[in-house]
C-alpha cells in the first residue's frame, strides 16, 4: 500500500518504482495528487469557516449581555454553519474519489433486507 505522504513528497520515485513492476500508473499517481491537492484546499477553507464560526459564537454572549441585537450575528452564524457543513461533505467526498458511501446492505437478487432468503443480503466488506 502506498502512503499519501510518500506520493506527495516523491511522486517521480513512486512512479519509477511502479514501472519496475511493468505497470504504468503515471496517470493514476497524477490523479491522486490532484485529488489530494483539492482535498487539502477544501480542508483549509472549511477550517477557516469553522474558526470564523467559533469567533462569531464567542461574540454573541457579550452582545446579549450588553443588550445589543444579535439577529445579524445569528444570521451570519447560520450561513457559516451551513457553509462549514457543506465543506465537510466535500472533504469526505474528495477523500473517497467523489463517491459517497451507500447503505450498509446491498440489495441482491431482488429481495430487500429481511427477505425470505438471507443469502440475498450481504454486508459490504
Amino acid at each position: 500500500m502506498l502512503d499519501i505522504k510518500r506520493i506527495r513528497t516523491s511522486p517521480e520515485e513512486v512512479k519509477a518504482d511502479l514501472r519496475k513492476r511493468e505497470k504504468n500508473y503515471d496517470a493514476d499517481i497524477d490523479a491522486i495528487l490532484a485529488l489530494d491537492e483539492k482535498r487539502r484546499v477544501l480542508v483549509g477553507e472549511t477550517d477557516e469557516k469553522k474558526a470564523r464560526q467559533n469567533a462569531v459564537s464567542k461574540q454573541i454572549p457579550a452582545m446579549k449581555k450588553a443588550g445589543e441585537d444579535t439577529a445579524a450575528v445569528m444570521a451570519e452564524m447560520k450561513a457559516l454553519s451551513a457553509a462549514a457543513q457543506k465543506g465537510d461533505r466535500n472533504d469526505r467526498d474528495s477523500a473517497n474519489g467523489g463517491q459517497r458511501k451507500r447503505g450498509a446492505y446491498v440489495k441482491r437478487g431482488g429481495v430487500k433486507g429481511g427477505g425470505k432468503n438471507p443469502r440475498n443480503d450481504r454486508r459490504r466488506s
